[in-house]
């Protein structure tokens, strides 16, 4: 048992002490209460000890409220600080800067311009501190496959108007490989080539994480109606291997109202609670879209991570409970990161599939070195080798394989 001396006990210290070392500590602010051994010491004051390791504080764990001019510095000697500062996305709340998504982007991270981004500096500081208690410094490692469905098919199923309609526009655009595909598909002749879902069964021994989208439509939600019978049969099929969840719609991660709606509807095919979620576009307003989440009844969240560059947002491979810098406390919203995702690679980066591969060993690397899940992010229509994304399914095998 670690013991944890501080003069002030608040719940930002109890939620770093927890995450670094789980069930294993017990913190005073009585000196008198402190046994023998090793001491970790959270004051400014020196104590009369042998064995402690002494952290003087920054302020930033002693603070029960947002400070919208706080500036952290790293090199400070309060390694709990910087793990809290990066858990709980406190840049976040301090830049309003956006992307036209009005996403916090990898590049305004302080990670990125640190050139830390790669790595997952959290588990670093974690190591490091367990290591000088002599508590092992490596965790249970994982490896999560995901899949979000934004487009179940390419041209099954999207009902006598959208089918129309996408008609008239190839045949307008002289479009004539999607038209022969479409004949070739809905005349059973072909497969259709957003139709992975044998291949993404054959990984259920990863126990994949399988998010769909069943948003209204629009330009940015236009997956089949949820209420299209072929659509609903298939996500009852993966719930049998994979363990499903809403992907909210583009317009939901401020409308607690539509993500509520959109899950009672996952709840009603499947027949049972939707506890997981995934932001479509990865949209995640900090904290407000993780508020109206957990209000919502969502109890695990895998949206967390950057589309333009790979690595670790919250510093971690290790899910972590949400910590809302409003309210001052730890949520019951679980945050599992994910390393990278697919569009990041090659549509963002513009990697070919040789170098994706090279990234994915890194981060492979990287995640086993301190343990925790190893989460990779695909879309059903990008292992499907179709268009802009063929071959793309080795770089999703060889990550599989680095895992056997």
């Amino acid at each position: 048992m670690i013991q944890v001396y501080a003069e002030d006990i608040s719940e930002r210290l109890l939620y770093v002490l927890e995450f670094v070392f789980e069930d294993q500590f017990q913190v005073t602010s009585d000196i008198a209460k402190l046994g023998e051994g090793k001491i970790l010491n959270y004051s400014k004051q020196q104590l009369n000890r042998k064995e402690q390791i002494w952290i003087l504080p920054s302020g930033l764990l002693n603070h029960h409220s947002f400070d919208e001019d706080y500036q952290h510095d790293f090199q400070h000697q309060d390694i709990l600080s910087s793990i809290f500062y990066v858990l709980c996305r406190y840049e976040e709340y301090l830049s309003s800067e956006r992307d036209h998504f009005e996403r916090f982007t990898a590049k305004q991270s302080e990670l990125f311009e640190s050139k830390k981004l790669e790595e997952p500096v959290v588990d670093e500081w974690v190591g490091e501190l367990r290591s000088k208690f002599g508590l092992r410094t490596d965790f249970p490692y994982q490896f999560i496959p995901t899949f979000d469905i934004d487009n179940a098919w390419a041209y099954k199923n999207k009902g006598a108007l959208r089918t129309a309609a996408s008609r008239s526009r190839d045949l307008i655009q002289k479009n004539k490989k999607r038209i022969q595909e479409r004949k070739a598909v809905l005349s059973g002749r072909m497969k259709d080539p957003y139709d992975t879902y044998d291949f993404i069964e054959s990984l259920k021994s990863w126990n994949p994480k399988v998010f769909f989208l069943l948003g209204d439509y629009g330009k940015y939600d236009r997956n089949i109606s949820w209420k299209n019978k072929e659509f609903q049969n298939l996500i009852r099929k993966i719930d049998q291997f994979a363990e499903v969840g809403i992907h909210p719609s583009f317009d939901s991660f401020d409308k607690p109202e539509k993500v509520k709606i959109e899950k009672a509807r996952l709840e009603e095919i499947v027949g049972h609670e939707i506890i997981r979620s995934r932001q479509h576009f990865l949209r995640l307003n900090i904290p407000e879209t993780y508020q109206n989440l957990e209000k919502i009844g969502i109890k695990e969240d895998y949206s967390m991570g950057y589309a333009d560059h790979f690595g670790w947002r919250a510093g971690t491979s290790r899910p972590f409970y949400f910590f809302d810098l409003a309210s001052n406390r730890k949520t019951a919203l679980l945050v599992h990161q994910f390393q990278y995702m697919d569009g990041t690679l090659n549509e963002y980066m513009n990697l070919s599939i040789d170098q994706a591969k090279n990234v994915v060993e890194q981060l492979h690397h990287e995640t086993k070195k301190f343990g925790g899940n190893f989460i990779c992010l695909w879309h059903n229509e990008t292992v499907g080798n179709y268009e802009s994304w063929q071959g793309w399914q080795d770089v999703l095998n060889y990550n599989i394989s680095l895992n056997e």
